[in-house]
Formats: C-alpha cells, sequence, structure tokens
C-alpha cells in the first residue's frame, strides 16, 4: 500500500515533494540501522524475535498511519519502516534449521523471489482498488496483515519451543519438505 500509494496519499492531503523525500529517506536510514546494528540484535531476539517486532511495529506503524496524516506522526511512523520492513525481510533469510544448512543461499533467492517478488505484486494489484475505496484508511488492512503476521510468528515460535522440547518432531519449515528440499538441492 505506502509503496504504491504513499506518495500520492500524502500529496493529496497537502505536503510538498522534499517533505515527503524527507520521510521517505527516514525510514531508508532506520532501516540501515538495522541492519548496521542486526547482528548483535538477532544474537538477543532471534529469527522469531524479529518477525514478532515487526509485526508489532506493523501494527502501530499502519494503525497510526491510518488515523492521521499529521507530519510529526508521519516522521515517527516512517522510522518504524526499520522495523517493519528490515525486520520480518532479515528474519527468513537466517532462519535455518540445522539440517538445512547447506540451502542458505537458495532459500534466501526463494524467500526474495516470493516476498519482494509474487507476494508484493499480487498485493499491489489489490491495493489499488483499496486505496480508491478507502484513501488512508486503506492502511488499517495493513495493520490488520500484521496481526495475522504476528499470529504466524507466534505459530512459529511455538513449534521452534517445541523442536527444542521433543528433537523427535519433525519441523514444518518449508524447506524442510522433502520435495522442495530435492528442488533446491545441487
Amino acid at each position: 500500500m505506502l509503496y504504491g500509494f504513499g506518495t500520492i496519499h500524502w500529496l493529496a492531503v497537502g505536503y510538498d515533494k522534499d517533505t515527503i523525500g524527507l520521510l521517505w529517506a527516514v525510514g531508508v536510514a532506520v532501516e540501515v540501522g538495522l541492519f548496521a546494528a542486526g547482528r548483535r540484535l538477532l544474537h538477543h531476539i532471534g529469527p522469531v524475535g524479529l518477525l514478532l517486532i515487526g509485526g508489532v511495529a506493523g501494527i502501530v506503524r499502519w494503525t497510526l498511519t491510518g488515523l492521521t496524516s499529521a507530519l510529526p506522526v508521519l516522521f515517527v511512523v516512517q522510522a518504524l519502516h526499520g522495523l517493519t520492513f528490515g525486520a520480518p525481510i532479515w528474519a527468513p533469510c537466517i532462519y535455518r534449521p540445522a539440517d538445512a544448512a547447506g540451502l542458505a543461499v537458495s532459500a534466501q533467492g526463494l524467500c526474495g523471489a516470493l516476498a519482494q517478488g509474487a507476494l508484493f505484486g499480487l498485493a499491489m494489484l489489490g491495493a489499488g482498488a483499496l486505496y480508491d475505496a478507502l484513501a488512508g484508511a486503506a492502511f488499517f488492512v495493513m495493520a490488520g496483515m500484521c496481526v495475522a503476521g504476528c499470529a504466524c510468528a507466534l505459530a512459529l515460535l511455538r513449534e521452534t519451543a517445541d523442536d527444542r522440547r521433543s528433537p523427535a518432531v519433525p519441523s514444518l519449515h518449508v524447506l524442510d519438505h522433502p520435495l522442495i528440499r530435492h528442488k533446491l538441492s545441487p
């Protein structure tokens, strides 16, 4: 929603292009900061923790974006971009079950192709109609998507906790499926 209609929305509420450029720059700067501090953060939080942080930050970010176009709030929510984009993008790239270690590059490529390619494209197809119908309130739909993402992350957290308690339980991670493993193996 934001990539396709953020600038259009902000122009419609009266912000000039320079201000909008600053809003985008703040988001990217915080994202770069997350990647710079990421390894230390990862040791304390782990990949599923990154997904949860990204999801909760997304709930806050998109709810506030749907509620107001006040410039100070927009700068704060744009600063959350590092968490709402950076954390969820990075987490699956570093989440690797021990027995899938040799598939890291393939997994990262698959993750990027799905998240930044297919799923992003499908989401943008619906975003136009959604923004046309709801304008700024369409950002609430993004908050709802983050709620769903948090639920998925919590399920993954429970699964990984169960795996640690009972190593005999097979992982449900997508890369552990025999058909995927066969297709990704060199």
